[in-house]
């Protein structure tokens, strides 16, 4: 989950150019940016919602409902991992 983070704070890192000539220097303080002010965050947040879903879901549920339980709260995750990615960065400053 954290290396779909990453890829999508490096790709969308490359405001300030087009996508055939991005100005690079602006792509990396965004990006840069954009790491020192979410990642923690997120990574706070997936160890909140993913170690204790994953006791639960192992412990308590019977084995035909595990993949069904994954499923949808891998689809909430993205969600919110879509959510903070495409917020808009703030200026910089």
């Amino acid at each position: 989950y954290s290396s779909t983070f990453e890829g999508c704070i490096a790709a969308h890192g490359t405001a300030g150019g087009t996508f055939w000539q991005p100005d690079w220097a602006a792509a990396r303080a965004t990006t840069r940016r954009r790491y020192e002010e979410d990642l923690l965050p997120v990574l706070l947040t997936a160890f909140k919602g993913w170690v204790p879903l994953n006791c639960l879901n192992f412990f308590f549920l019977p084995p035909q409902f595990r993949v069904v339980t994954v499923a949808v709260a891998a689809t909430v995750w993205n969600a919110y991992l879509s959510l903070v990615t495409h917020k808009p960065p703030p200026p910089a400053g």
